[in-house]
């Protein structure tokens, strides 16, 4: 198959592709008109069933010349060829009636009414949930009127003729054929509001707008800041629980343009503004990443992306770390070739700029290695990963616990290449270093505290405090599991661990890590991490017992 033949296939499967995304939109949105269609005929329908079995005189007929309804009792005079009507003697029971009945016929007019006002003027928040509660109010007390004529007509038509003479009327029956009627249409209002925070667009012709998320043409539209669109309700949700929730408000000052804001002053507040919603994307990314929650971190990858591209430019240095943090969102998610693709753009723009700093350089390099992990070029991966090292210890030196992460990814290639005495030696050189440094976090932590009551809050970040765990805790895992278990590895490794979730204000966690270090300690006669692992453990449990007196 020649180059041309590839290219008209791939160009009739994208074309395939557009066609049913076009289909599916369109079939999307005659849904939601005929749904809207469906709601509106029925309520109206309902409507005008209540003012008939209010109105009308047939509730209880006798035969075609007498009947009586909630307000007269009429006959039909054969003489003048008119109904001759008197008043209902009102007793407690048809007093009921006739109140639900008018709440009924109430409560639904305003419902309708709310309904159109939501539609056409699309107010913010809560669309049709109060038209839904009228509705289904309104089917209650239509319910309620029925049932009470139901159960107590002979007090009723106390005075009338005898019933079983006559039967119920038309009226009665529409009034029993409301209920179920309001209801439904009542839970069709409530469920609209509950699936869905949009609404749908009502947009001029020639006015493109596109997915927050995917960028295919948008048919809702945020009821919040007005500004954000989205191509279905899924895609809505997802972006809202990963970042539009945060930032929803920040959003529409941005994208409203003004006069202020096509001045000179104006447009370096919203560069400003920008900036501040970049770092709000990428911390919020960030700790979703550190928790694992691939799938909620990518909303705020891809708004960090198109927000750093609005302020710095396409291909420039400024966007590698959009890039680096998209590509460890499609990582966790196993896109790789979405991953290659977001790293090659960001090694482009890191050639591009010589003057390019070694932090950026070293992000590169690591995300570069996990790609080539996740795809099996190890050999590839150890190039990336001692490229990363160099830069790191640049710019943050050797003993960084920065520097290490890249020694813990190195080891775990060769663990992969079944080498490992290299894979222990790199794994003994990151579980010294992050010693060291929660040994100081600690003493530091311990003498700035003045209250003991404090000692048990956490001191560390959430998003740090699990990745770090999940390294630890990785190293721990190979040292027991190897057939020349060290034991002074296993005891640095665990005291780390105990340390952390100190810091971390997790006591349990702390004891029990801090358990495990002190029985691996003493295997080994006059280690030095003895004493400092004991008096970690007589902290917590003072701690402890002052938090929790007997």
């Amino acid at each position: 198959m020649n180059g041309s033949d590839m290219s008209g296939e791939a160009a009739s499967k994208s074309c395939s592709r557009d066609l049913i995304q076009r289909d599916r939109q369109y079939s999307g949105e005659l849904n939601m008109a005929y749904l809207l269609m469906f709601v509106t005929l029925l309520h109206l329908i309902t409507l005008a069933m209540q003012f008939i079995a209010t109105m009308e005189k047939s509730w209880w007929v006798w035969d075609v010349l007498e009947n009586s309804d909630l307000w007269y009792n009429c006959r039909f005079d054969n003489s003048t060829g008119t109904w001759l009507c008197a008043s209902s003697k009102e007793s407690e029971w048809l007093k009921a009636v006739q109140v639900l009945m008018v709440l009924s016929v109430v409560f639904s007019s305003v419902s309708f009414l709310v309904f159109l006002g939501q539609l056409f003027t699309m107010s913010k928040g809560g669309l049709f949930y109060f038209t839904g509660l009228c509705q289904v109010f309104s089917g209650l007390n239509a319910f309620s009127a029925a049932l009470i004529y139901t159960l107590h007509n002979k007090a009723i038509l106390q005075d009338s003729r005898e019933l079983t003479s006559g039967h119920f009327g038309y009226c009665f029956i529409l009034a029993w054929v409301c209920v179920p009627l309001l209801l439904c249409s009542g839970v069709i209002y409530i469920h609209l509001r509950t699936t869905s925070k949009m609404i749908p667009l009502a947009l001029p012709k020639g006015t493109d707008k596109l997915c927050e998320l995917c960028q295919r043409e948008a048919r809702l539209q945020c009821t919040e800041c007005r500004v954000t669109y989205y191509c279905d309700e899924e895609h809505q949700q997802a972006d809202w629980v990963g970042i539009h929730e945060r930032i929803c408000q920040l959003l529409a000052p941005i994208r409203t343009p003004t006069l202020y804001s096509l001045q000179w002053a104006g447009r370096i507040e919203t560069q400003l503004k920008k900036a501040e919603l970049i770092e709000i994307c990428r911390l919020v990314a960030q700790s979703k990443l550190s928790e694992g929650k691939h799938q909620e971190a990518l909303p705020a990858a891809q708004f960090c992306l198109r927000c750093s591209i609005d302020l710095h430019g396409p291909s420039t240095v400024q966007m590698v770390p959009a890039y680096l943090l998209l590509a460890e969102a499609n990582m966790g998610l196993g896109n790789l070739a979405r991953v290659a693709e977001l790293l090659s753009q960001a090694e482009w723009a890191v050639l591009k700029s010589p003057e390019c700093g070694h932090a950026v350089r070293h992000r590169l390099h690591r995300s570069l290695g996990r790609l080539h992990t996740a795809t099996g070029n190890l050999e590839a991966a150890l190039l990336n990963f001692a490229d990363d090292i160099y830069f790191a210890s640049e710019e943050y030196g050797l003993d960084s616990t920065v520097t290490c992460g890249g020694y813990f990814l190195m080891a775990d290639v060769f663990t992969k290449q079944g080498k490992m005495p290299i894979a222990r030696s790199l794994y003994s050189q990151v579980a010294h270093t992050w010693h060291c440094h929660l040994t100081k976090l600690l003493k530091t932590h311990v003498q700035n505290v003045q209250n003991p009551d404090m000692l048990l809050e956490s001191s560390y970040d959430k998003a740090q405090l699990v990745e770090v765990d999940e390294m630890l805790k990785t190293m721990l895992e190979f040292e027991q599991n190897d057939s020349r278990k060290d034991s002074t590895q296993v005891a640095l490794v665990a005291h780390c661990l105990a340390m952390l979730w100190f810091l971390g204000g997790d006591s349990l966690k702390a004891l029990g890590f801090g358990s495990t270090a002190l029985q691996a300690s003493q295997l080994i006669p006059n280690h030095d991490l003895t004493e400092p692992i004991q008096g970690l453990l007589q902290l917590v449990q003072n701690l402890q017992t002052e938090s929790h007196p007997v």
